[in-house]
């Protein structure tokens, strides 16, 4: 989310510095052979194409300069994100009903 001055992320600092966006969340989905990564993005109707832009310019800085750094900061966040999915009894009813029909054969 936009929260502030001091938001890690490049796309969080543009967003806050050109007033882009209300709120926004990037989001990833795993699958057995595949995956679906995007964001969520809230803003007014006047700041669409500017926001739109700025999050494709990420995209494709991503794609292309990527430090080491950052890819070890995602896969720490990635982790923790997913150890905190499993914080209490329905998420993990959930994971383990995700695990039986995903490997009955």
């Amino acid at each position: 989310m936009a929260g502030g001055g001091h938001v890690a992320t490049r796309l969080g600092q543009q967003a806050i510095k050109h007033n882009l966006c209300h709120s926004y969340q990037a989001f990833n989905t795993c699958y057995t052979d595949t995956g679906l990564w995007g964001t969520y993005l809230v803003t007014d109707r006047n700041k669409i194409d500017e926001s739109m832009s700025a999050i494709q310019d990420e995209w494709c800085r991503i794609a292309t300069q990527c430090t080491d750094i950052e890819v070890t900061r995602a896969k720490n966040l990635l982790k923790t994100n997913m150890l905190l999915m499993l914080d209490g009894s329905t998420p993990i009813c959930e994971d383990i009903g995700r695990f039986v029909f995903l490997n009955k054969k």
